[in-house]
This record gives structure tokens, C-alpha cells and sequence, in this order.
């Protein structure tokens, strides 16, 4: 499970999920950690991807850092 640690300004985002896909249903995770500036923040999206019908859906919030680096959860 992630987990976040605030220290003034600064988060870190402990055990951050990644994937690396080898095919449509093969990929291996990575589990990384990254710090980042509260005073940084430059944008937030929020997105539904739904399957399904419109009944099932996940929703997504995509944090923006100086509009170059991205936190999606």
C-alpha cells in the first residue's frame, strides 16, 4: 500500500506501483518512492474510465508538478 509522509513543503509517496508491460496480458510491477513539492503543484485532473457500461468505472486523480511531472491515483 502507498503510503505519504509530509515534511513542510515536501511529500514523499512511499511504494508509488508501476508496470512494465511485456504483452497485453504480461507485466511485471516496480514499487518506487518519490518526493515532491506541495508549492509545486501546477495542475489536477480528475478522469472516469469506464468499462462495461456507465455503471462500472474507476476514478483516477492525476496530480500535475510544474506541468512536466505526474502522480496519478
Amino acid at each position: 500500500m502507498p503510503s505519504f509522509e509530509f515534511d513542510g513543503d515536501n511529500v514523499t509517496i512511499r511504494n508509488i506501483r508501476r508496470f512494465h508491460y511485456l504483452s497485453a496480458k504480461d507485466s511485471i510491477p516496480e514499487y518506487y518512492d518519490k518526493t515532491v513539492k506541495v508549492s509545486e503543484l501546477s495542475g489536477l485532473d480528475i478522469l472516469a474510465s469506464y468499462w462495461a457500461g456507465k455503471s462500472i468505472a474507476h476514478i483516477m486523480i492525476s496530480f500535475a508538478f510544474n506541468e512536466t511531472d505526474f502522480i496519478a491515483i
